[in-house]
C-alpha cells in the first residue's frame, strides 16, 4: 500500500516509468513478432525445402529401379556372349534350334536366377511359356515358390496378362494369388508385367510367353535409412489410378485417398513429383500442426528471451528514471527549503547536462541571494548596535549601580536581607555588564556571570534546584561570544524544570575536543517530545522572527554564533520526554586574542 502511494505521489516518475516501459514493451514485442515470423518462416521454408529434397530422391532411386526392369525387359531379346540365343528365341515355338528342351528350360532358369540374385530389389520373378504351358519362377525371398494347386493358365491373372498387348503394366499393391508363402504375413508386392514376341513375328497375337517381376515396395525405405526421424511428413507413392504404392509412415488415413483431397486440405503441405519412368505420383504430406511442433520449441525459447529482456529492460527504465527523477525531486526539495528556510540551501551537481545546468544555477542563486541577505543582515545588525550605543550612553552606569546600592541599603536598614541580597548580586551583574565591554570575553568572565544570575535565580526559586558546573581548566582562558550561557540557563530553568520534577539538576559541562569547545547545558526536567523538538530546532535555525519566548534566545544565540565563526558551529538540542533535555554549543577553541582577531577580520 506504501508502495502504491508513493507511486501515485510521484506522478512524474510514474509518468516516466509507463512511458519507457510502453516504448520497450511495444517496440520488443513488435522486433520479437518479426523476428519471430522470420525465423519461423524460415524454419517453415527450411524444412519444405528438405521434405522436397527427400521426396526427389525417393522418385529418382525408385525411377531407376524401374528403369532397371525395363533393362531386364530388353535383355530377354538380346544376344549374350556365352549363347548364339536370345531367352526370347529359346520360348519361341517359331524358332528351330539345335538344342533339348532340358536345356532350354535350364538356360531359362539360369537367366531369371541371374537377374534376381543381381537385382536384390526383385523379390520374385516369373517366365510364362504360351506355347508349352510352362512357367520359370525364381524368389529372393525363402519359402516363396508357384502354388501346384493353381493352374495359371486358367486365372484371371494370365487372361489379364494376355489382354496387356505388346504394353508394360504395373499390378498396385497386391499378394500375388498363385504365390504360396510360408511365412507369417504375406508379402504385398508392386507386380511389374509384360509379353513377350519372337523377333520375326513382334505384333499382338503373336505372343510367346509374358515376363512377371515382382518388386517388394519397401525397398524405397532404403532411401530414408538414418533420415526417417528427421522427416515430419509422409511419403507416399500412388500410381494414376491413386492406389497406393509404398506409404512411408504407414498412416492408414492416406490409403487410396483422391489427390484432390489432399489439395482441398488446408491443414497439410503437399509437394508433389511424378516419375519419369512410369505413370507413378510421389508425394509428401507434411501437417502443419507438426510444423507447430517444430517451431514450437523455438517459439517458447524466443518468448523466454523476450521476457527475460523486458523484465532486464524495465529494470533499467526503472534505474534510470529513478536516477532522473531523484535529481528532479533533490532540486525540487531543495527550491522548498529555499522557500521556507532562506539561502541556507545547496545540493551537489550531477552529471553535467541540462539538470546538472539547473542545479548549477540554482546553487549560484543560493550563494548570491545568501551575499545579498548576509550583506543586508549585517548593515541591519550594525545600525541597530549603533542604536543600542547611543542608548546606553544615554543612561548613567554609575547612577544605576549607585540607585541599587541605596536600594540594598535600604532592604538592609528594613530588614529585608534576601531582597538586600538580590539587589547586590543584581548590581554585580550589573556592573559586570559595564565592565566587560568587549563582545569576546573569556570564558571564566562569561562563568562568574553565570554564577551570580543562577544564585540570583536559587533566591527567586527558594534554593528549589542544583546546578553543576563541571569546566575543564584548559579552556577557562579560552574566548567566548558575551552572554551565551546565560539564555540557554535561563531556558533551562524556567521551562525545564517546570512541572512536578524531584531533584530538579541542572548541569553545565565544557571541554575541547578537535580544535572546537564544546559547552552542554542539561537540565532533567520533564522533556520536550519529539513534535515540539523539531519545531524547535527548525524555528531557531531560521532567520525570520518568532515570537516563542522559548525561541527568542535560543535563537539568537545559535544566529550570534553562525554570523560569528560560520555554519560549522551553533547550537543545537537533543531531548527525551520525562528524561530531561541537552542543549550543546560549539564555538572554535580560540583564545580571547585569537577569537577577537577572527571576528575583527572577517565581520567587522
Amino acid at each position: 500500500m506504501k508502495l502504491i502511494n508513493r507511486l501515485l505521489e510521484n506522478t512524474f516518475f510514474l509518468k516516466l516509468i509507463l512511458t519507457y516501459s510502453l516504448i520497450i514493451i511495444l517496440g520488443i514485442i513488435f522486433t520479437a513478432y518479426l523476428v519471430t515470423k522470420g525465423m519461423m518462416d524460415e524454419l517453415i521454408e527450411a524444412q519444405s525445402n528438405y521434405e522436397k529434397e527427400i521426396l526427389t530422391k525417393v522418385r529418382k532411386y525408385t525411377d531407376e529401379k524401374l528403369k532397371t526392369v525395363d533393362t531386364i525387359f530388353t535383355q530377354f531379346y538380346l544376344l549374350n556372349y556365352y549363347s548364339s540365343y536370345t531367352i526370347s528365341d529359346l520360348l519361341s515355338p517359331y524358332k528351330n534350334i539345335n538344342m533339348g528342351d532340358d536345356e532350354k528350360q535350364q538356360r531359362v532358369f539360369s537367366f531369371i536366377m541371374d537377374v534376381c540374385r543381381t537385382n536384390t530389389f526383385i523379390t520374385d520373378m516369373m517366365i510364362i511359356d504360351y506355347g508349352k504351358e510352362d512357367t520359370f519362377f525364381y524368389s529372393n525371398e525363402f519359402g516363396r515358390d508357384i502354388s501346384l494347386n493353381q493352374d495359371i493358365f486358367k486365372s484371371d491373372f494370365f487372361k489379364m496378362i494376355k489382354k496387356s498387348g505388346n504394353s508394360r503394366f504395373i499390378l498396385s499393391n497386391n499378394i500375388p494369388s498363385y504365390i504360396v508363402d510360408k511365412n507369417i504375413h504375406p508379402v504385398r508386392v508392386i507386380t511389374i508385367y509384360v509379353n513377350l514376341y519372337d523377333t520375326s513375328y513382334f505384333k499382338v497375337g503373336n505372343e510367346i510367353g509374358a515376363v512377371v517381376v515382382n518388386i517388394n515396395p519397401q525397398i524405397i525405405s532404403e532411401v530414408f535409412e538414418d533420415i526417417e526421424d528427421s522427416i515430419l511428413g509422409n511419403v507416399l507413392v500412388i500410381d494414376d489410378a491413386g492406389t497406393e504404392l509404398f506409404n512411408l509412415k504407414n498412416q492408414s488415413e492416406y490409403k487410396n485417398i483422391n489427390l484432390k483431397d489432399f489439395h482441398n486440405n488446408e491443414e497439410l503441405i503437399i509437394n508433389k513429383l511424378t516419375s519419369d519412368v512410369y505413370n507413378l505420383t510421389f508425394i509428401n504430406v507434411v501437417e502443419k500442426e507438426k510444423l507447430n511442433e517444430l517451431i514450437n520449441p523455438v517459439k517458447n525459447e524466443v518468448i523466454k528471451i523476450i521476457v527475460l529482456c523486458l523484465v532486464v529492460l524495465v529494470f533499467i527504465s526503472i534505474f534510470a528514471a529513478r536516477i532522473l527523477v531523484k535529481r528532479i525531486k533533490r532540486l525540487v526539495k531543495s527550491i522548498k527549503i529555499y522557500e521556507k528556510d532562506g539561502y541556507k540551501t545547496k545540493i551537489s551537481v550531477g552529471t553535467d547536462d541540462e539538470l546538472g545546468y539547473l542545479e548549477k544555477s540554482f546553487n549560484q542563486l543560493c550563494k548570491k541571494m545568501e551575499n545579498y541577505i548576509t550583506k543586508v543582515y549585517l548593515s541591519e545588525i550594525k545600525v541597530k548596535t549603533a542604536q543600542l550605543k547611543v542608548l546606553q550612553a544615554q543612561i548613567n552606569p554609575h547612577f544605576m549601580f549607585n540607585t541599587l546600592e541605596a536600594i540594598r541599603v535600604t532592604a538592609l536598614i528594613n530588614k529585608d536581607k534576601q531582597t538586600a541580597k538580590m539587589v547586590h548580586i543584581l548590581g554585580n551583574m550589573f556592573r559586570w555588564n559595564i565592565n566587560m565591554k568587549d563582545m569576546i570575553i573569556e570564558f571564566s568572565d562569561e562563568i562568574e556571570y553565570i554564577n551570580s544570575y543562577i544564585e540570583l535565580q536559587k533566591i527567586r526559586y527558594s534554593y528549589s534546584f542544583d546546578v553543576n558546573i563541571n569546566i575543564s581548566e584548559d579552556i577557562l582562558r579560552m574566548g567566548i561570544p558575551k552572554f551565551i550561557l546565560q539564555p540557554i540557563v535561563e531556558n533551562a530553568i524556567y521551562h525545564g524544570l517546570s512541572g512536578n520534577v524531584k531533584d530538579k539538576q541542572i548541569t553545565i559541562n565544557g571541554k575541547t575536543s578537535r580544535q572546537t569547545t564544546v559547552i552542554e547545558v542539561i537540565d532533567n526536567g520533564e522533556g520536550i517530545d519529539t513534535e515540539r523538538l523539531g519545531q524547535v530546532s527548525e524555528n531557531i535555525s531560521s532567520i525570520q522572527k518568532d515570537d516563542d519566548l522559548y525561541n527568542i534566545g535560543l535563537r539568537n544565540v545559535h544566529q550570534r554564533i553562525i554570523m560569528l565563526f560560520g555554519d560549522s558551529y551553533g547550537l543545537a538540542i537533543s531531548s527525551e520526554v520525562n528524561k530531561g533535555t541537552k542543549t550543546t554549543i560549539e564555538i572554535p577553541a580560540l583564545s580571547k586574542k585569537e577569537m577577537d582577531g577572527y571576528v575583527q577580520s572577517n565581520y567587522c
